[in-house]
């Protein structure tokens, strides 16, 4: 099953409208190559890969190695 992919604006206004969407959601609904790091992230930390918890988790690390990189 392909999943249908969303622009930033769409994900962010389904995210903050719809509480069941949530990052998971976010994740599968925003590219393929998001899908396949999670997916990556979720094995070498043996995570569910349909957890809430796991996404939000992969999120909180991505978004921590974003800031790390444009502080130097």
């Amino acid at each position: 099953m392909e999943s249908e992919f969303l622009s930033e604006n769409q994900l962010v206004e389904r995210f903050q409208s719809d509480p069941s969407f949530g990052w998971l959601g976010y994740i599968n609904h925003h590219s393929q190559e998001l899908i396949d790091d999670f997916a990556e992230y979720c094995s070498e930390h043996s995570l569910s890969s349909d957890s809430e918890s796991s996404a939000k988790d992969f999120m909180k690390e991505r978004e921590r190695l974003f800031n790390e990189s444009i502080e130097y």
